[in-house]
């Protein structure tokens, strides 16, 4: 019983406080076997890796301007007191979370524009 304890305990991730169990092993193999499949589509369909580099540093760029900064604030209103009632801090929050949807669409549509350009061959 005691071995069964353990290693149930060793299969929990604590977050904020809280346990959370680890994704199965199923979920796990799928997860990873899209990546690399994902992966291996990309290299055997992109004509030059000066693609991926675009798309890799709008993405992170996208994520290094717009998603960090909004996460990192709300991250940082919900441990330090802000002085503003709870009402008031989660339509803030609801706000910002709206604000940081519209950018990752506006994103999302300007990648899946690129890459029709792409593929038609009018990328400037």
């Amino acid at each position: 019983a005691s071995a069964s304890a353990s290693a149930s305990a060793r299969r929990k991730n604590v977050i904020r406080g809280r346990t959370v169990p680890q994704p199965s092993l199923v979920a796990h193999v799928t997860v990873t076997l899209a990546m690399i499949l994902g992966a291996l589509y990309l290299a055997l369909n992109v004509p030059g890796v000066s693609i991926v580099f675009s798309f890799l540093g709008a993405t992170a760029c996208t994520l290094t301007s717009y998603y960090y900064p909004i996460a990192m604030y709300i991250a940082v209103m919900d441990r330090a007191g802000t002085g503003m009632s709870e009402k008031k801090r989660w339509l803030w929050k609801g706000c910002l979370w709206t604000l940081l949807g519209v950018l990752c669409a506006v994103g999302a549509m300007s990648i899946v524009e690129t890459a029709r350009a792409l593929a038609a061959g009018t990328a400037v």
